[in-house]
């Protein structure tokens, strides 16, 4: 199903994955000259959206996932206003994100990928090199699980979902994943 335009840009295509503090819909960018994939996570708590924009400081893109824009309907009228009109009224604050192929939970799934020790290998030394990326600046992602790895289109492995981000000492524990208990 298709949505219609968000904030005359973002073309709403489908949604992803819904929790108790945020909403991922997957969209198309068409503010550039060729439309891009983006996923737009909404968030109804305004520490897990700050969160999630601090806890990128000084990390390396290649091993977490960047943000491409956010939205703050306490400063941004016009984003409040689109999120009014599309009933979207839970959510206070968006961050627009790159569209990654698949989740680990996903290839653990529908891929087979328990069968392939290679590839195991090689995914577990990528996500070993994204954590370092973390644990290099003082923080654990918090949430680690499959569904917060991620595969990007060229086949590489990169972090997702640092609200619940903390840096080394303070207090972890912030979010709670259903069916596992990270970090």
């Amino acid at each position: 199903k298709t949505y219609t335009h968000f904030l005359g840009r973002y073309e709403l295509l489908k949604p992803v994955h819904t929790s108790a503090t945020s909403h991922v819909i997957l969209a198309h960018d068409d503010d550039n000259i060729l439309p891009t994939q983006v996923a737009l996570k909404f968030f109804t708590e305004k520490d897990q959206f700050e969160r999630e924009i601090s806890a990128r400081d000084g990390l390396d893109a290649a091993f977490v996932i960047p943000i491409l824009d956010s939205y703050d309907s306490d400063i941004d009228v016009a984003f409040k206003e689109a999120l009014q009109s599309k009933k979207f009224c839970d959510y206070k604050n968006l961050i627009v994100l790159p569209a990654s192929d698949k989740s680990l939970h996903d290839m653990i799934v529908h891929d087979s990928l328990c069968g392939d020790m290679r590839e195991i290998r090689v995914l577990i030394e990528q996500l070993c090199e994204c954590l370092r990326c973390l644990h290099n600046k003082m923080k654990i992602h918090g949430d680690l699980k499959p569904l917060n790895v991620m595969k990007d289109f060229d086949g590489k492995v990169i972090l997702i979902d640092l609200d619940a981000s903390v840096k080394f000492g303070e207090a972890a524990g912030v979010k709670l994943s259903s069916a596992y208990l990270p970090p």
